[in-house]
Order: structure tokens, then sequence, then C-alpha cells
């Protein structure tokens, strides 16, 4: 409830609320001001510590770069299947030893951007890769950083059992329920949002954990 991803579906479905007319200032009001009452604690602290303004957290320009470099996979994994943050470039580490938390976050921001800008066809060739996982599973499925999360590959294929089913029955709910889609405009942000935003960054399998009750939801008028 707390990612910072979760904000991409609100600033979504306003964009599409005040588009489509779907919703006066004041019915917005009744969801913008309870999100930013939930935020503001943390954000506050926030602002004590670092002396700036950060919504939620400070990871934003190392998960940037993680996704954007040239060992990246589309998941946090080489292609040797080591995990990308330990091949960071020596000079790269050297020049962050010298940042505060948000001067790292910046400084991989802009290593990342810059990356994008000289290699935009990776860049999209990566996003596209990386949809694909969120809404499937990435290739490194089951391995995790230490070997207590790591689990044996037998366990995906049930995964992915159970997964499909749940996929299928929820695009044959979204299928069904086309004509409302006014009244889902909420479900509709939340699934585009929180996917395309991933996939500018890298995939986690778990990632799309947020978003399967959402499926479910379909996947129930599915049934």
């Amino acid at each position: 409830m707390t990612k910072p991803v979760l904000l991409v579906p609100f600033v979504l479905l306003s964009v599409m609320w005040f588009a489509w007319r779907r919703i006066g200032l004041r019915q917005w009001l009744w969801i913008a001001v309870p999100l930013g009452l939930g935020l503001l604690p943390w954000t506050a602290r926030n602002y004590a510590i670092h002396g700036t303004f950060v919504p939620v957290s400070t990871n934003s320009g190392y998960n940037l770069w993680i996704g954007n470099n040239p060992l990246a996979t589309g998941e946090a994994y080489g292609a040797d299947g080591s995990p990308i943050w330990t091949q960071m470039p020596p000079e790269l580490t050297r020049g962050l030893a010298d940042q505060s938390e948000v001067g790292r976050s910046r400084m991989l921001s802009g290593v990342a951007f810059d990356w994008i800008a000289r290699n935009p066809a990776q860049f999209i060739n990566l996003s596209v890769r990386r949809m694909g996982y969120f809404w499937w599973f990435r290739p490194g499925a089951g391995v995790g950083q230490h070997t207590a999360t790591t689990y044996p590959s037998t366990w995906v294929i049930g995964y992915k059992l159970m997964y499909g089913v749940l996929l299928v029955l929820a695009v044959v709910g979204v299928m069904q329920t086309r004509r409302l889609w006014p009244r889902l405009l909420p479900l509709y942000a939340a699934l585009i949002g929180v996917s395309a935003t991933y996939s500018v960054f890298f995939i986690h399998t778990r990632y799309r954990m947020v978003l399967e009750p959402t499926l479910m939801l379909f996947a129930a008028v599915g049934v």
C-alpha cells in the first residue's frame, strides 16, 4: 500500500477522469486528500532527514539504473545469473561514495537516463521484454538474492499453472465488462499504470502481486 508506484495509477486515473469528465473536483478531492494525508507523515520525515521533497523512498535512481545500463536484461540479474548491482563499474561506485542518499539516487538516475538517450532502441526492446516478464514470468523466476529466497524450479510450474488460469479468466472478464469501462476506470488505471511503470525499471515476479486482486475481480466475472 505504500509503494511509490501506486501513485502512478492515481495520476493516470485523474487524467482519465478529467479528460472524459467522469468526475468533479469535489469528488476527486475525496480521493486525493486521504491519499495525501497517508503520504504526509513519511514525506515530512524524509524532508526532516534529507532536507528535500521525497514522497516515499530514495531508491528510484538505483532501480532505474539496474534496469537501464549496458548489462540490463529486464530483471535484476545479468545474463550470467549474478545480481546486476554487484557488477556496477568501479568508477561509478567511487562516485556514489561521496553522495548523500538523495544524491546517489539522482546520480544513478542521471547515468540511467544518459544510457537511455544513447540507446533508445535497446531501451524500447527492454521495456517490451519487461512488460512481458511482468504479465507472465521472467526467466530467473524462483531465483532470489539469497539461498533462502530461492526455491525449486518445479514450484514455478505450479505457479504458472495457477496464474495462467487466473490470467485467461481475467482477460475473459475484461472483454465481458468492456461496456462498463467508465465505471471500471480505477481498475484499468491500476493495471496499466503499475505495469507500464515497472516496464521502465526492472521486473521481479512479485511486483505483479499488487495487481493480482484486481485480476481476481475480472476473473470472477470470467467464471
